[in-house]
């Protein structure tokens, strides 16, 4: 019941941020005179790294759960989360949940181990992003503002509370309780529970090898992104700083965290027209990249899961590994 709520509250976000967007669409629409002038050569490499990106995070989460002793093959862990991703920009969660199932019904992997890799995983790539912008803006451009605020002192400010907090929680539920007494209220089962999938988490954050490989492939991601949003801005005639890039595809990054809307939508068009007019560029320019950013991750994810699909439509076990020994469709 709650889930159904949480989803038709999405979809009134949704709905919302999509007549606010068609209602800037409508009134500004002059100032989408540059799309005459697209340089269409730079969607090429727009798609290659905007296919890049969910084999490098997929590869972490691999990664992840390899770390809690749970033998599983890369292509099923790339395969649910392209189908999270999928889901995610249709309902709000739903990629979650659906991973959660998947793992722990398809391969034998816990609901707690499961949430236990994803609060790692969520909370290492907040910790590495933060920490590397910080690190780019005090290296390229620290005099960068917003507003009236300093983007460096602020990024500081978000490191620092990071890592604190990272190690409070992690010496905090060393103290927790982990088994659940047969006595124990149901309330009080909740909390063991939840602290049981955080302590999970941490004790993965806490793993020095782990976050090594981890860091290194976040940066890798990065990289990337930023490669991306410079081919974008490429594309309507624009040649962006790297600061001001790393800033963007940072702000980025964190606001995709929360999905309170199927995809954001309407959310991250305005948070990408906001950024790019904060760069001098224009709110019209930014809404454009997101939604050609959008359609193409919609496309590529789209592909994918017809791939996996067709695949598992044919049960053959020597065409690819994706199925289990009962040739049972794992969707």
């Amino acid at each position: 019941m709650k889930y159904k709520i949480r989803q038709l509250v999405g979809w009134v976000i949704f709905v919302i941020f999509l007549f606010l967007l068609a209602h800037y669409i409508w009134n500004h629409w002059e100032e989408f005179s540059f799309l005459g002038r697209l340089n269409s050569i730079y969607l090429f490499p727009v798609i290659l790294t905007s296919l890049a990106l969910p084999f490098l995070s997929s590869y972490r989460f691999f990664l992840t759960i390899e770390k809690l002793n749970k033998p599983v093959q890369f292509i099923y862990v790339f395969k649910f989360q392209v189908l999270g991703r999928f889901l995610n920009r249709i309902a709000p969660q739903s990629g979650v949940v659906y991973k959660a199932h998947a793992f722990g019904k398809k391969l034998n992997l816990g609901y707690g181990p499961f949430f236990s890799s994803l609060i790692s995983f969520t909370w290492l790539d907040l910790l590495i992003t933060v920490i590397f912008c910080t690190l780019l803006i005090g290296a390229y451009q620290p005099e960068l503002k917003f507003g009236r605020f300093q983007a460096l002192e602020i990024f500081m400010i978000i490191s620092v509370v990071l890592l604190s907090s990272t190690v409070i929680a992690v010496k905090a539920f060393k103290k927790a309780p982990s088994n659940i007494s047969s006595r124990i209220t149901p309330l009080r089962g909740l909390v063991v529970r939840i602290s049981a999938h955080i302590r999970g988490g941490l004790k993965l954050v806490s793993d020095s090898k782990l976050v090594a490989l981890g860091a290194l492939i976040i940066l890798k991601e990065i990289l990337v992104s930023i490669i991306r949003l410079y081919f974008c801005f490429k594309l309507i005639g624009f040649s962006p700083e790297f600061a001001m890039l790393a800033i963007f595809m940072i702000l980025s990054r964190l606001s995709s965290v929360i999905i309170i809307a199927p995809g954001n939508f309407g959310i991250r068009e305005f948070l990408y027209g906001y950024l790019s007019d904060w760069m001098g560029v224009g709110m019209s320019e930014g809404i454009f990249i997101s939604l050609t950013l959008r359609a193409i991750e919609f496309i590529l994810l789209g592909c994918l899961v017809c791939f996996f699909a067709f695949l598992d439509r044919l049960n053959v076990k020597k065409v690819s590994p994706c199925f289990n020994k009962n040739k049972k469709s794992i969707f």
